[in-house]
């Protein structure tokens, strides 16, 4: 795009791999194509000396990408005889897009943009690391479903249909260089990064992914790699990256506070640290790299994150580690399906029984986690909350980068104890990206009865169908209590029924007329829990001692664990719990 973010810059090289012969005229055409079929640039040139032609224009008030509305042209150039016969044709989806760092943002089009990102690797939970297309296409939709815009491939450039399907559908892309020398902690060496021999290496995958994927423009950043720690080889892939794009930043983890990263992109930090990086205005944005480690029960506190990331300019985002568990679909011993990783691949190599493998938002078929559901949530477009006592005004806010809310309708219902006593509409809620509005909901008066509570749930739907999302989809919801309401004063039962135990075989049974228990007395477990005959548990109620321990859990704790050992008669007991060194 040009400074006024309006017309589009269109310059292309083309370099011939020989010179044709002087006596033979041989021509290069050049046509670019709107989403219209219209024609918006059209030249032939005749090649007269070298093999470097270029080609540059402005399309005025041109189609303008982004991942919201990922407007595309078709490129065609042909190569032609002297006579116009067609000798090779190479053609390309490319689109017209700014990105830049200024005044401390990441601006698309001059827009400072929310990255509401996922890590993703390429995986198959039968073929492993061999994707096909519609696996692709099945992944950008859950992102949109999800309310994803954002990817970062996570540790290597990923297939070239991926840009591809990204440019068409609207994701931005961290590409990253297939270098990591993680492991190289447990080596005297610790890092390859600063080792001179290492140099070509390092520069000849940063070359190979820049020149594959220059021209996809879903990419917004350059990533340098992962996990190496820091060294002249990065310095060296950096500028080489700067010097040959000058459109795109350039961002990698452990640059950390030196100049070689455009974008401070730290791993794992806290919501403390995010807030003290935003104390004073800086020369660059914080966009966390990986962050929210989904493994086991996490992600709990993504609201909190999104709460202060929407408080400050320079917060803009971060990429949730991480999209899918890398596991596969297998039979067990007995012949039941599980999901294998760790030791149920094998035991070749330094293999263990981790989920680090499988600590993604969906399962390897891309069946949700509960944390999906969270993180679509948080994660959504429009917010809405009450501005006034009687819960008929709302505040609406538009967390979209680009779209008016005109472009999706409101529906509101009134809900007690799951039943609808009144709905209605939100007509035409125009609302600029950005922006907020404080909205009236027509709510009829309600007689509230005692002992119950009423809430109004308001839906966004989109009005159209997209590439990927049929027309209603629910984009954004939310559920406010409405104020009111009568409480029931609660008498206590001062002579409660005696409780009464029978056991039989390994079961204890702990009962009264209103409920009973049952426990397994081998294992322990919790097995059954009813209340007026209605079962309460799905399944036995077990231990799950296990979660990702992150440097919000103490210091720069990296540890948990616990121990659960059985005594001479074979029952479970649970008997040590350490964090790090405290019992």
């Amino acid at each position: 795009m040009d400074p006024t973010y309006t017309n589009g810059i269109f310059h292309l090289s083309v370099l011939l791999n020989k010179q044709p012969s002087a006596s033979i005229n041989q021509f290069i055409e050049v046509t670019l194509i709107d989403e219209k079929g219209k024609s918006a640039f059209s030249q032939k040139r005749l090649i007269t000396s070298g093999t470097f032609l270029q080609f540059t224009t402005t399309i005025k008030e041109v189609s303008q990408w982004s991942a919201e509305h990922p407007a595309l042209y078709f490129l065609i150039i042909n190569h032609l005889d002297r006579n116009g016969k067609l000798i090779e044709r190479i053609s390309q989806k490319i689109g017209f897009r700014s990105v830049e760092i200024k005044h401390g943002l990441l601006l698309i089009n001059g827009v400072a943009v929310k990255l509401k990102g996922v890590n993703r690797h390429e995986h198959d939970m039968i073929t492993a690391k061999v994707i096909t297309r519609e696996s692709m296409v099945n992944d950008i939709s859950l992102l949109k479903q999800y309310n994803i815009n954002a990817v970062r491939t996570s540790h290597y450039p990923n297939a070239e249909e991926w840009y591809e399907l990204c440019d068409r559908y609207g994701i931005y892309v961290i590409d990253e260089a297939n270098i990591e020398c993680d492991g190289m902690e447990f080596s005297p060496l610790k890092t390859l990064s600063d080792k001179p021999a290492w140099k070509d290496a390092y520069l000849d995958r940063t070359k190979r992914m820049y020149e594959r994927d220059k021209n996809f423009c879903s990419i917004i950043t350059w990533s340098l790699g992962n996990e190496s720690r820091f060294g002249e080889n990065f310095i060296a892939t950096y500028q080489y990256l700067k010097e040959k794009d000058n459109t795109r930043p350039v961002q990698y983890e452990e640059a950390r506070d030196n100049p070689y990263t455009d974008i401070l992109c730290p791993m794992y930090k806290n919501i403390e640290y995010l807030s003290d990086y935003v104390q004073e205005w800086q020369q660059r944005p914080l966009i966390l790299c990986e962050y929210a480690h989904m493994m086991g029960n996490s992600g709990g506190n993504l609201k909190d994150y999104w709460d202060l990331i929407y408080q400050h300019d320079q917060l803009q985002g971060g990429f949730i580690w991480d999209f899918s568990d890398q596991a596969f679909k297998k039979k067990d011993a007995a012949g039941r399906d599980i999901w294998a990783y760790g030791r149920d691949m094998g035991s070749v190599g330094a293999t263990s029984d981790t989920s680090f493998c499988a600590d993604g938002l969906f399962a390897a078929d891309r069946t949700p986690h509960p944390q999906a559901f969270e993180l679509k949530k948080v994660y959504q477009y429009i917010a809405f909350d009450t501005s006034g006592e009687t819960g008929k005004q709302i505040r609406v806010t538009n967390h979209f980068d680009f779209t008016n809310l005109i472009n999706y309708a409101f529906r509101w219902t009134i809900k007690t104890n799951g039943t609808i006593i009144a709905q209605g509409r939100i007509n035409n809620l125009d609302i600029s990206p950005h922006q907020s509005k404080i909205v009236s909901v027509d709510i009829p008066e309600i007689n509230m009865e005692a002992g119950r509570e009423y809430f109004l749930h308001i839906e966004a739907r989109s009005k159209h169908a997209t590439a990927l999302l049929p027309g209603g989809f629910i984009i954004a919801a939310e559920q406010i209590k409405l104020p009111g309401g009568k409480e029931i004063i609660q008498t206590i039962n001062k002579s409660p029924e005696k409780l009464q135990s029978t056991e039989w075989g390994d079961t204890l049974k702990i009962f009264n007329s209103n409920f009973f228990v049952l426990f397994n007395k081998q294992s322990g477990w919790l097995d059954q829990y009813a209340c007026q005959n209605i079962s309460i548990l799905k399944s036995s109620l077990l231990p799950h001692f296990w979660r990702a321990a992150t440097d919000n859990d103490i210091g720069n704790s990296q540890q948990i664990r616990c121990a659960i050992w059985k005594d001479a008669g074979d029952h479970s007991r649970l008997d040590s719990f350490v964090l790090n060194t405290i019992s």
